[in-house]
Protein backbone atom coordinates (compact mmCIF):
# COMPACT_ATOMS: atom_id res chain seq x y z
CA UNK A 1 0.00 0.00 0.00
CA UNK A 2 2.85 2.24 0.98
CA UNK A 3 4.48 1.65 -2.64
CA UNK A 4 0.75 2.57 -4.93
CA UNK A 5 0.64 5.71 -2.17
CA UNK A 6 3.54 6.97 -3.28
CA UNK A 7 3.30 6.14 -6.85
CA UNK A 8 0.30 8.10 -7.44
CA UNK A 9 1.95 10.76 -5.04
CA UNK A 10 4.64 11.17 -7.48
CA UNK A 11 2.38 11.16 -10.52
CA UNK A 12 0.18 14.53 -9.18
CA UNK A 13 3.47 16.57 -8.75
CA UNK A 14 3.34 17.52 -11.83
CA UNK A 15 6.83 19.91 -11.51
CA UNK A 16 8.85 16.96 -11.23
CA UNK A 17 12.13 17.30 -13.07
CA UNK A 18 13.00 14.80 -16.07
CA UNK A 19 16.03 13.09 -13.77
CA UNK A 20 13.72 13.00 -10.52
CA UNK A 21 11.05 11.15 -12.41
CA UNK A 22 13.34 8.72 -14.13
CA UNK A 23 14.97 7.84 -10.80
CA UNK A 24 11.96 7.51 -8.53
CA UNK A 25 8.83 6.25 -10.73
CA UNK A 26 9.69 2.60 -11.25
CA UNK A 27 9.33 1.33 -14.92
CA UNK A 28 6.40 -0.40 -14.56
CA UNK A 29 4.41 3.15 -13.84
CA UNK A 30 5.66 4.74 -16.96
CA UNK A 31 3.91 2.61 -18.77
CA UNK A 32 -0.02 2.99 -19.84
CA UNK A 33 -2.72 0.51 -18.63
CA UNK A 34 -4.77 -1.09 -21.14
CA UNK A 35 -7.41 -1.66 -19.23
CA UNK A 36 -8.97 2.08 -18.30
CA UNK A 37 -12.30 2.91 -17.16
CA UNK A 38 -13.63 6.37 -18.46
CA UNK A 39 -16.44 6.91 -15.44
CA UNK A 40 -14.06 6.90 -12.56
CA UNK A 41 -13.18 10.42 -13.90
CA UNK A 42 -16.41 11.98 -13.94
CA UNK A 43 -20.01 11.82 -12.54
CA UNK A 44 -21.41 13.62 -15.96
CA UNK A 45 -23.46 12.69 -18.41
CA UNK A 46 -22.93 14.33 -21.69
CA UNK A 47 -26.83 15.32 -21.43
CA UNK A 48 -25.93 17.88 -19.57
CA UNK A 49 -24.29 19.62 -22.65
CA UNK A 50 -25.60 21.56 -25.40
CA UNK A 51 -23.81 21.08 -29.39
CA UNK A 52 -23.50 24.36 -30.85
CA UNK A 53 -21.47 24.28 -33.91
CA UNK A 54 -18.49 21.81 -34.95
CA UNK A 55 -14.74 23.30 -34.78
CA UNK A 56 -12.62 20.85 -36.69
CA UNK A 57 -11.00 17.20 -36.57
CA UNK A 58 -8.65 16.13 -34.57
CA UNK A 59 -5.91 13.40 -34.97
CA UNK A 60 -7.89 10.75 -33.76
CA UNK A 61 -11.87 12.47 -32.76
CA UNK A 62 -13.96 15.51 -33.80
CA UNK A 63 -14.56 18.94 -32.01
CA UNK A 64 -17.52 20.84 -31.51
CA UNK A 65 -18.36 23.40 -29.33
CA UNK A 66 -21.14 23.29 -27.21
CA UNK A 67 -22.28 25.08 -23.61
CA UNK A 68 -22.97 23.61 -20.12
CA UNK A 69 -27.41 23.48 -20.18
CA UNK A 70 -26.54 24.11 -16.01
CA UNK A 71 -23.76 26.84 -15.54
CA UNK A 72 -24.01 28.40 -19.39
CA UNK A 73 -20.09 28.16 -19.89
CA UNK A 74 -18.56 27.33 -23.50
CA UNK A 75 -16.52 24.48 -23.57
CA UNK A 76 -14.96 22.36 -26.03
CA UNK A 77 -15.88 18.80 -26.50
CA UNK A 78 -13.73 16.32 -28.83
CA UNK A 79 -15.77 12.78 -29.21
CA UNK A 80 -13.62 9.92 -29.14
CA UNK A 81 -13.15 7.62 -32.05
CA UNK A 82 -14.59 4.12 -31.19
CA UNK A 83 -15.01 2.54 -35.00
CA UNK A 84 -12.90 -0.11 -35.13
CA UNK A 85 -11.79 -0.84 -31.82
CA UNK A 86 -12.47 -4.51 -30.27
CA UNK A 87 -10.47 -4.37 -27.70
CA UNK A 88 -12.46 -1.31 -25.44
CA UNK A 89 -11.21 1.95 -24.78
CA UNK A 90 -8.41 3.21 -27.98
CA UNK A 91 -5.20 3.19 -26.34
CA UNK A 92 -4.33 6.80 -28.13
CA UNK A 93 -7.21 8.40 -26.07
CA UNK A 94 -5.71 6.55 -22.95
CA UNK A 95 -2.17 8.46 -23.89
CA UNK A 96 -3.30 11.58 -24.71
CA UNK A 97 -5.57 12.23 -21.58
CA UNK A 98 -2.43 10.83 -19.24
CA UNK A 99 -0.17 13.10 -21.25
CA UNK A 100 -3.05 16.15 -20.85
CA UNK A 101 -2.93 15.26 -16.92
CA UNK A 102 0.64 15.64 -16.76
CA UNK A 103 1.01 18.92 -19.07
CA UNK A 104 -0.27 22.09 -16.54
CA UNK A 105 0.66 24.97 -18.21
CA UNK A 106 -0.48 28.20 -19.34
CA UNK A 107 0.20 27.45 -22.90
CA UNK A 108 -1.29 24.42 -23.12
CA UNK A 109 -5.00 23.89 -23.44
CA UNK A 110 -6.26 22.60 -20.04
CA UNK A 111 -8.87 18.89 -19.95
CA UNK A 112 -11.16 20.22 -17.90
CA UNK A 113 -13.20 16.47 -17.26
CA UNK A 114 -14.23 13.19 -19.05
CA UNK A 115 -17.79 12.57 -19.99
CA UNK A 116 -19.55 9.59 -21.40
CA UNK A 117 -23.23 9.11 -23.20
CA UNK A 118 -25.78 6.58 -22.34
CA UNK A 119 -24.38 3.27 -24.17
CA UNK A 120 -28.22 2.37 -25.04
CA UNK A 121 -28.14 5.10 -27.55
CA UNK A 122 -25.23 3.43 -29.17
CA UNK A 123 -25.86 0.27 -29.51
CA UNK A 124 -24.30 -0.78 -26.57
CA UNK A 125 -20.90 1.27 -26.86
CA UNK A 126 -20.76 4.24 -25.11
CA UNK A 127 -19.16 7.13 -26.48
CA UNK A 128 -16.52 9.34 -24.44
CA UNK A 129 -16.09 13.34 -24.53
CA UNK A 130 -13.42 14.80 -23.39
CA UNK A 131 -13.92 18.16 -22.20
CA UNK A 132 -11.27 21.20 -22.91
CA UNK A 133 -11.44 24.88 -22.00
CA UNK A 134 -12.70 26.80 -25.42
CA UNK A 135 -10.46 28.98 -26.95
CA UNK A 136 -11.87 31.74 -29.50
CA UNK A 137 -9.19 31.25 -32.17
CA UNK A 138 -6.41 28.91 -34.10
CA UNK A 139 -3.69 30.35 -36.10
CA UNK A 140 -4.99 28.58 -39.33
CA UNK A 141 -8.08 30.56 -38.87
CA UNK A 142 -6.12 33.99 -38.47
CA UNK A 143 -4.15 33.52 -41.18
CA UNK A 144 -6.88 33.12 -43.74
CA UNK A 145 -8.92 35.79 -42.29
CA UNK A 146 -9.91 38.35 -45.13
CA UNK A 147 -10.09 41.33 -42.66
CA UNK A 148 -6.31 40.79 -41.54
CA UNK A 149 -3.79 41.97 -44.26
CA UNK A 150 -0.59 41.26 -42.48
CA UNK A 151 0.97 40.22 -38.51
CA UNK A 152 3.51 42.82 -37.16
CA UNK A 153 6.85 41.64 -35.95
CA UNK A 154 5.52 42.48 -32.44
CA UNK A 155 2.77 40.32 -32.66
CA UNK A 156 4.38 37.36 -34.45
CA UNK A 157 7.37 37.52 -31.92
CA UNK A 158 4.51 37.07 -29.25
CA UNK A 159 3.25 34.10 -30.85
CA UNK A 160 6.29 32.40 -31.45
CA UNK A 161 7.21 33.13 -27.45
CA UNK A 162 4.47 31.36 -26.10
CA UNK A 163 4.59 28.65 -28.71
CA UNK A 164 8.21 27.97 -27.63
CA UNK A 165 7.51 28.38 -23.90
CA UNK A 166 4.46 25.75 -24.21
CA UNK A 167 6.86 23.23 -25.78
CA UNK A 168 10.22 23.61 -23.81
CA UNK A 169 7.73 22.61 -20.96
CA UNK A 170 6.84 19.53 -22.90
CA UNK A 171 9.94 18.58 -23.87
CA UNK A 172 11.31 19.27 -20.79
CA UNK A 173 8.74 16.77 -19.25
CA UNK A 174 9.95 14.13 -22.24
CA UNK A 175 7.15 14.53 -24.34
CA UNK A 176 7.02 15.15 -27.55
CA UNK A 177 4.00 16.68 -29.31
CA UNK A 178 4.58 15.33 -33.18
CA UNK A 179 1.43 17.63 -34.75
CA UNK A 180 2.40 21.21 -34.01
CA UNK A 181 0.96 23.45 -37.03
CA UNK A 182 -1.39 26.52 -37.26
CA UNK A 183 -4.63 24.24 -36.44
CA UNK A 184 -3.36 23.28 -33.31
CA UNK A 185 -2.11 26.66 -31.97
CA UNK A 186 -5.13 28.19 -30.23
CA UNK A 187 -5.38 31.94 -29.35
CA UNK A 188 -7.81 33.04 -26.97
CA UNK A 189 -9.24 36.71 -27.23
CA UNK A 190 -6.73 37.57 -24.43
CA UNK A 191 -3.59 36.36 -26.99
CA UNK A 192 -2.83 33.83 -24.96
CA UNK A 193 -1.65 30.96 -27.06
CA UNK A 194 -2.39 27.24 -26.01
CA UNK A 195 -1.17 24.04 -27.73
CA UNK A 196 -3.93 21.65 -28.29
CA UNK A 197 -4.80 18.04 -29.81
CA UNK A 198 -1.80 15.62 -27.93
CA UNK A 199 -3.54 12.96 -29.82
CA UNK A 200 -0.16 12.33 -31.68
CA UNK A 201 2.65 13.04 -28.83
CA UNK A 202 4.45 10.02 -27.39
CA UNK A 203 7.09 9.99 -24.86
CA UNK A 204 10.08 10.47 -26.12
CA UNK A 205 12.72 7.17 -26.21
CA UNK A 206 15.54 6.61 -28.43
CA UNK A 207 14.29 3.95 -31.25
CA UNK A 208 11.03 2.36 -32.02
CA UNK A 209 9.13 5.46 -33.23
CA UNK A 210 6.74 5.39 -35.88
CA UNK A 211 7.46 8.30 -38.84
CA UNK A 212 3.97 8.88 -39.93
CA UNK A 213 3.45 11.51 -37.72
CA UNK A 214 3.24 15.51 -38.32
CA UNK A 215 1.60 16.92 -41.03
CA UNK A 216 3.11 17.11 -44.38
CA UNK A 217 3.70 20.50 -44.71
CA UNK A 218 5.19 20.41 -41.02
CA UNK A 219 7.26 17.45 -41.79
CA UNK A 220 10.71 17.35 -40.98
CA UNK A 221 13.17 15.77 -43.79
CA UNK A 222 14.16 12.92 -41.54
CA UNK A 223 10.75 11.57 -40.72
CA UNK A 224 9.97 12.12 -44.53
CA UNK A 225 13.12 9.89 -45.23
CA UNK A 226 11.80 6.86 -42.58
CA UNK A 227 14.02 7.68 -39.65
CA UNK A 228 12.52 5.92 -36.36
CA UNK A 229 15.34 7.16 -33.97
CA UNK A 230 14.00 11.14 -33.13
CA UNK A 231 14.15 13.75 -31.01
CA UNK A 232 12.19 16.95 -30.18
CA UNK A 233 13.94 18.69 -33.41
CA UNK A 234 10.72 17.44 -35.03
CA UNK A 235 9.10 19.58 -33.28
CA UNK A 236 11.24 22.40 -33.70
CA UNK A 237 11.52 22.12 -37.92
CA UNK A 238 7.63 22.32 -37.45
CA UNK A 239 8.06 25.88 -35.46
CA UNK A 240 9.70 26.97 -38.06
CA UNK A 241 7.47 26.03 -40.62
CA UNK A 242 4.97 27.71 -38.61
CA UNK A 243 7.36 31.14 -38.16
CA UNK A 244 7.60 31.36 -42.09
CA UNK A 245 3.82 30.88 -42.45
CA UNK A 246 3.07 33.84 -40.24
CA UNK A 247 5.61 36.03 -42.08
CA UNK A 248 4.58 35.12 -45.86
CA UNK A 249 0.87 34.60 -44.88
CA UNK A 250 0.79 31.34 -47.09
CA UNK A 251 2.49 28.56 -46.30
CA UNK A 252 6.15 27.44 -46.73
CA UNK A 253 6.31 24.24 -48.44
CA UNK A 254 2.87 23.11 -49.66
CA UNK A 255 3.43 19.40 -50.85
CA UNK A 256 0.94 16.94 -52.06
CA UNK A 257 3.22 14.16 -51.84
CA UNK A 258 6.25 13.33 -49.87
CA UNK A 259 8.63 13.21 -53.10
CA UNK A 260 7.06 16.66 -53.72
CA UNK A 261 7.27 17.66 -50.05
CA UNK A 262 11.59 16.22 -50.27
CA UNK A 263 11.72 18.14 -53.54
CA UNK A 264 10.36 21.69 -52.40
CA UNK A 265 13.03 20.93 -49.06
CA UNK A 266 15.48 20.40 -51.13
CA UNK A 267 14.95 23.40 -53.91
CA UNK A 268 14.80 25.72 -50.41
CA UNK A 269 17.36 24.60 -47.56
CA UNK A 270 20.07 22.95 -50.57
CA UNK A 271 20.90 19.34 -51.43
CA UNK A 272 21.87 17.32 -48.40
CA UNK A 273 25.70 15.92 -48.41
CA UNK A 274 28.35 15.65 -45.99
CA UNK A 275 28.61 19.14 -45.38
CA UNK A 276 25.44 19.95 -44.29
CA UNK A 277 23.70 16.50 -43.73
CA UNK A 278 26.44 13.57 -43.75
CA UNK A 279 23.51 11.23 -41.84
CA UNK A 280 21.09 11.33 -44.36
CA UNK A 281 22.70 8.27 -46.78
CA UNK A 282 21.73 5.93 -43.87
CA UNK A 283 18.80 6.41 -43.77
CA UNK A 284 16.16 3.89 -45.45
CA UNK A 285 13.74 6.11 -47.85
CA UNK A 286 17.24 8.22 -48.96
CA UNK A 287 18.07 6.29 -52.24
CA UNK A 288 14.22 5.71 -53.40
CA UNK A 289 13.99 9.90 -52.72
CA UNK A 290 17.26 10.64 -53.51
CA UNK A 291 17.33 14.59 -55.15
CA UNK A 292 16.92 14.88 -58.76
CA UNK A 293 19.67 17.63 -59.29
CA UNK A 294 21.86 19.45 -56.91
CA UNK A 295 20.00 22.49 -55.07
CA UNK A 296 22.00 25.47 -53.26
CA UNK A 297 20.82 26.78 -50.05
CA UNK A 298 18.23 30.00 -50.13
CA UNK A 299 16.96 30.33 -47.35
CA UNK A 300 18.80 33.11 -45.87
CA UNK A 301 18.00 35.05 -49.79
CA UNK A 302 14.17 34.42 -49.28
CA UNK A 303 13.90 35.88 -45.61
CA UNK A 304 16.49 38.40 -46.06
CA UNK A 305 14.24 41.58 -45.98
CA UNK A 306 12.57 40.63 -43.26
CA UNK A 307 15.65 41.51 -40.78
CA UNK A 308 19.29 39.64 -39.84
CA UNK A 309 17.64 37.91 -36.74
CA UNK A 310 14.08 36.84 -38.79
CA UNK A 311 17.00 35.48 -41.27
CA UNK A 312 19.75 33.82 -38.73
CA UNK A 313 16.68 32.21 -36.43
CA UNK A 314 15.35 30.75 -39.66
CA UNK A 315 18.02 29.45 -41.54
CA UNK A 316 18.89 27.49 -37.76
CA UNK A 317 15.10 26.15 -37.08
CA UNK A 318 14.99 25.11 -41.20
CA UNK A 319 18.63 23.15 -40.87
CA UNK A 320 18.56 19.60 -41.88
CA UNK A 321 20.45 18.02 -39.90
CA UNK A 322 18.72 17.64 -36.77
CA UNK A 323 21.57 17.70 -34.47
CA UNK A 324 22.30 21.23 -35.87
CA UNK A 325 18.95 22.89 -34.84
CA UNK A 326 18.60 24.74 -31.16
CA UNK A 327 15.90 23.15 -28.74
CA UNK A 328 13.13 25.37 -27.59
CA UNK A 329 14.96 26.84 -24.34
CA UNK A 330 18.30 27.61 -26.94
CA UNK A 331 15.94 29.23 -29.32
CA UNK A 332 14.01 31.40 -26.20
CA UNK A 333 17.64 33.02 -25.34
CA UNK A 334 17.64 34.20 -29.40
CA UNK A 335 18.57 37.35 -30.44
CA UNK A 336 15.06 37.48 -32.34
CA UNK A 337 13.22 37.75 -28.68
CA UNK A 338 15.56 40.12 -27.29
CA UNK A 339 16.02 43.29 -30.16
CA UNK A 340 13.55 45.85 -31.41
CA UNK A 341 10.57 46.06 -32.08
CA UNK A 342 9.96 43.83 -28.71
CA UNK A 343 7.40 41.03 -28.40
CA UNK A 344 4.22 42.54 -28.00
CA UNK A 345 1.91 41.75 -24.97
CA UNK A 346 -0.47 39.29 -24.95
CA UNK A 347 -3.28 41.82 -23.89
CA UNK A 348 -2.07 44.34 -25.96
CA UNK A 349 -2.97 41.94 -29.16
CA UNK A 350 -6.12 43.26 -31.45
CA UNK A 351 -9.20 41.30 -31.05
CA UNK A 352 -10.57 38.92 -33.72
CA UNK A 353 -13.76 37.02 -34.37
CA UNK A 354 -14.18 33.67 -33.61
CA UNK A 355 -12.81 31.91 -35.90
CA UNK A 356 -11.32 27.94 -36.75
CA UNK A 357 -9.11 26.14 -39.00
CA UNK A 358 -12.86 24.86 -40.10
CA UNK A 359 -14.30 28.02 -40.66
CA UNK A 360 -11.48 29.21 -43.03
CA UNK A 361 -12.27 25.87 -45.00
CA UNK A 362 -16.02 26.70 -45.51
CA UNK A 363 -15.00 30.10 -46.86
CA UNK A 364 -12.24 28.46 -49.12
CA UNK A 365 -14.55 25.50 -50.20
CA UNK A 366 -17.45 28.49 -50.93
CA UNK A 367 -15.44 30.64 -52.53
CA UNK A 368 -14.34 27.52 -55.29
CA UNK A 369 -18.08 27.18 -55.76
CA UNK A 370 -18.54 30.19 -56.83
CA UNK A 371 -15.54 29.92 -59.40
CA UNK A 372 -16.37 26.48 -60.55
CA UNK A 373 -20.47 27.77 -61.77
CA UNK A 374 -18.17 30.86 -63.18
CA UNK A 375 -16.22 28.76 -65.53
CA UNK A 376 -18.85 25.72 -66.04
CA UNK A 377 -20.87 29.01 -67.29
CA UNK A 378 -17.89 30.26 -69.68
CA UNK A 379 -17.42 26.95 -70.95
CA UNK A 380 -20.98 26.07 -71.72
CA UNK A 381 -20.83 29.75 -74.19
CA UNK A 382 -18.00 28.25 -75.80
CA UNK A 383 -19.02 24.93 -76.23
CA UNK A 384 -22.18 26.59 -77.83
CA UNK A 385 -19.99 28.73 -80.16
CA UNK A 386 -17.71 25.14 -81.10
CA UNK A 387 -20.56 23.28 -81.96
CA UNK A 388 -22.83 26.12 -83.75
CA UNK A 389 -23.24 25.07 -87.27
CA UNK A 390 -20.53 26.62 -89.52
CA UNK A 391 -20.70 27.77 -93.48
CA UNK A 392 -19.48 24.82 -95.16
CA UNK A 393 -16.60 26.00 -97.59
CA UNK A 394 -16.43 24.50 -100.99
CA UNK A 395 -15.29 20.60 -102.05
CA UNK A 396 -15.38 20.32 -98.21
CA UNK A 397 -16.19 16.81 -97.10
CA UNK A 398 -18.50 15.79 -93.66
CA UNK A 399 -16.45 14.53 -90.69
CA UNK A 400 -17.48 11.15 -91.23
CA UNK A 401 -16.46 10.40 -94.52
CA UNK A 402 -12.67 10.87 -93.26
CA UNK A 403 -12.72 7.66 -91.32
CA UNK A 404 -12.16 3.98 -92.30
CA UNK A 405 -14.59 2.06 -94.13
CA UNK A 406 -16.96 -0.23 -92.72
CA UNK A 407 -20.32 -0.20 -90.75
CA UNK A 408 -20.74 2.63 -88.37
CA UNK A 409 -21.73 2.60 -84.68
CA UNK A 410 -25.43 4.33 -86.32
CA UNK A 411 -25.66 1.44 -88.83
CA UNK A 412 -25.14 3.58 -91.95
CA UNK A 413 -23.32 0.37 -94.00
CA UNK A 414 -20.07 2.21 -96.48
CA UNK A 415 -22.34 2.02 -99.53
CA UNK A 416 -24.81 4.15 -98.21
CA UNK A 417 -21.64 6.88 -97.39
CA UNK A 418 -20.23 6.47 -100.98
CA UNK A 419 -23.89 7.24 -102.50
CA UNK A 420 -23.95 10.75 -100.11
CA UNK A 421 -20.46 11.46 -101.19
CA UNK A 422 -21.29 11.47 -104.69
CA UNK A 423 -24.50 13.43 -103.77
CA UNK A 424 -22.27 15.76 -102.14
CA UNK A 425 -19.99 15.68 -105.45
CA UNK A 426 -23.33 16.49 -107.83
CA UNK A 427 -24.24 19.17 -105.52
CA UNK A 428 -20.50 20.81 -105.42
CA UNK A 429 -20.35 20.16 -109.21
CA UNK A 430 -23.52 22.05 -110.17
CA UNK A 431 -22.57 24.89 -107.32
CA UNK A 432 -19.27 25.61 -109.64
CA UNK A 433 -21.30 25.46 -112.70
CA UNK A 434 -23.92 28.10 -111.20
CA UNK A 435 -20.44 30.46 -110.11
CA UNK A 436 -19.29 29.90 -114.01
CA UNK A 437 -22.78 31.18 -114.56
CA UNK A 438 -22.43 34.07 -112.36
CA UNK A 439 -19.28 35.30 -113.74
CA UNK A 440 -20.19 34.81 -117.47
CA UNK A 441 -23.33 36.70 -116.54
CA UNK A 442 -21.33 39.47 -114.86
CA UNK A 443 -19.11 39.80 -118.00
CA UNK A 444 -22.15 40.18 -120.36
CA UNK A 445 -23.39 42.91 -118.07
CA UNK A 446 -20.74 44.57 -118.61
CA UNK A 447 -20.24 44.34 -122.10
CA UNK A 448 -23.81 45.38 -122.57
CA UNK A 449 -23.36 48.68 -120.04
CA UNK A 450 -20.21 49.84 -122.44
CA UNK A 451 -22.60 49.46 -125.44
CA UNK A 452 -25.35 51.17 -124.16
CA UNK A 453 -22.71 53.82 -122.64
CA UNK A 454 -21.21 54.45 -126.17
CA UNK A 455 -24.52 54.46 -128.14
CA UNK A 456 -25.84 57.36 -126.22
CA UNK A 457 -22.57 59.55 -125.87
CA UNK A 458 -22.70 59.19 -129.84
CA UNK A 459 -26.18 60.12 -130.51
CA UNK A 460 -26.46 63.00 -128.10
CA UNK A 461 -22.81 64.32 -129.77
CA UNK A 462 -24.57 64.07 -132.94
CA UNK A 463 -27.59 66.11 -131.58
CA UNK A 464 -24.84 68.90 -130.37
CA UNK A 465 -23.05 69.40 -133.32
CA UNK A 466 -26.52 69.89 -135.13
CA UNK A 467 -26.51 73.94 -135.73
CA UNK A 468 -30.60 73.87 -136.81
CA UNK A 469 -32.69 76.35 -135.48
CA UNK A 470 -35.72 74.36 -134.09
CA UNK A 471 -38.45 77.14 -134.37
CA UNK A 472 -38.17 77.10 -138.40
CA UNK A 473 -37.74 73.38 -138.78
CA UNK A 474 -40.67 71.81 -136.39
CA UNK A 475 -39.82 67.80 -137.15
CA UNK A 476 -36.36 68.59 -135.69
CA UNK A 477 -38.11 69.09 -132.40
CA UNK A 478 -39.86 65.89 -132.91
CA UNK A 479 -36.89 64.27 -133.84
CA UNK A 480 -34.86 65.09 -130.61
CA UNK A 481 -38.42 64.46 -128.72
CA UNK A 482 -38.18 60.77 -130.11
CA UNK A 483 -34.71 60.07 -129.66
CA UNK A 484 -34.97 61.08 -125.84
CA UNK A 485 -37.94 58.99 -125.39
CA UNK A 486 -36.09 56.11 -126.60
CA UNK A 487 -32.62 56.86 -124.22
CA UNK A 488 -35.18 56.42 -121.56
CA UNK A 489 -36.70 53.22 -122.61
CA UNK A 490 -33.33 51.72 -123.22
CA UNK A 491 -32.04 53.08 -119.24
CA UNK A 492 -35.58 51.38 -118.31
CA UNK A 493 -34.66 48.61 -120.10
CA UNK A 494 -31.01 48.53 -118.70
CA UNK A 495 -32.44 48.41 -114.92
CA UNK A 496 -34.84 45.89 -115.50
CA UNK A 497 -32.12 43.36 -116.67
CA UNK A 498 -30.40 44.01 -113.76
CA UNK A 499 -32.89 43.51 -110.72
CA UNK A 500 -33.70 40.30 -113.17
CA UNK A 501 -29.89 39.25 -112.92
CA UNK A 502 -29.60 39.50 -109.30
CA UNK A 503 -32.94 37.65 -108.65
CA UNK A 504 -31.37 35.09 -110.77
CA UNK A 505 -27.82 34.89 -108.80
CA UNK A 506 -29.81 34.83 -105.34
CA UNK A 507 -31.92 31.48 -106.63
Amino acid sequence: MNNTNSRKRLLDNKWLNEKEQKQQIPPKLQTIPKKFNPEQWSSKNYSLFRKIKDLGLGSYGEVFLSENIKTRERVALKRVRMTGESEGFPLTAIREIKLLQMLDHQNVVKLKEVVTNDSKKTEGKGSVFMVFEYVEHDLAGLIDLPNVRKFTLPQIKCYIKQLLEGLHFCHSKNVLHRDIKGANLLVSKKGVLKIADFGLARIARDKGLTDRVVTLWYRSPELLLGSSSYDSSVDMWSVGCVLAELLLRKPLLPGKKEYEQLELIWSLCGTPDQNNWDGAKKLRYFQKFKPKKSYPRVVREKFQHFGKEVVDLLDNLLSLDPTKRMTAHQTLDHEFFWTDPMPACPSSLPNYPDTHELDSKKRREALHQVNNTNNNNNSNINNNNKYRKKPRKNNEQPYFLHRKCGRRPNGKSHHFIKTQQFNLNQKNNNNINLHHQKNQNQNYRHINHQIFNNNTNTKINQLHNHNFKHNQNPNLNKNIQFNHNNHNHNQKQYFHNKNQFKKDIHF
